[in-house]
């Protein structure tokens, strides 16, 4: 949706446009994380973890996730498919070696989920710079 908006907008309304899909996916991803918290303990209990701080480290990766996603639709809006392809490569890439290092340093599920959701959060950081900061 805000590839589509982005894409259609007079060259004048597109920067406000993509601080508002940023703004946007930070209010959203703040009402995901906080229901992720709070069903942490079902998320324990249904996913079968060895403790609720995996399930909180995954309720924790779901806010940079969504924020990650208005991104890539301002840079694919912006028709900037390279931005688009390395947004996609830090995300993924960030979310591997956070989740090896985590699991190498702890041994552990909440390790892992603590390593990814590290390693989102700095592709969103990353996500932000490479689509100009929009605020």
């Amino acid at each position: 949706m805000v590839a589509v908006r982005v894409v259609r907008a007079p060259a004048a309304e597109r920067a406000r446009l993509a601080a508002e899909a940023v703004g946007l996916g930070l209010g959203v991803a703040a009402v995901l994380l906080a229901a992720g918290v709070a069903a942490t303990p079902l998320l324990d209990a249904f996913l079968r973890l060895p403790g609720p701080a995996a399930a909180l480290w995954l309720a924790v990766s779901i806010g940079p996730i969504t924020v990650l996603g208005g991104l890539l639709g301002i840079a694919q809006g912006r028709q900037d498919f390279v931005r688009l392809a390395v947004i996609l490569v830090a995300w993924n890439g960030a979310r591997l070696a956070g989740g090896v290092a985590g699991l190498a340093v702890t041994g552990d599920t909440a390790g892992a989920l603590a390593g990814v959701a590290v390693g989102v959060a700095a592709a969103a950081v990353a996500g932000w710079q490479l689509t100009g900061r929009p605020r």
